[in-house]
């Protein structure tokens, strides 16, 4: 393992880079809130970016929407 990044890495996190900022930037509520479906791809996005960088992110298994609701 390396510490540097070759030239497909960069490439990539720069993709994933644009493509969270388009999701966080979704505001259709008009409530400076991205919408939900926006936010959630927003946070795949991130575990790839994340993981380019050797950083493994483990997220619950989601069945249903009803299972990421707060309790």
């Amino acid at each position: 393992m390396t510490d540097t990044l070759n030239n497909k890495e960069v490439k990539r996190l720069g993709e994933l880079g644009q493509a969270i900022q388009g999701c966080l930037s979704c505001d259709i509520n008009d409530n400076n809130i991205p919408c939900r479906t926006d936010r959630l791809q927003a946070v795949k996005y991130m575990e790839e970016y994340l993981n380019i960088h050797n950083l493994v992110v483990k997220f619950p298994t989601v069945k249903t929407w009803e299972d990421l609701k707060i309790k």
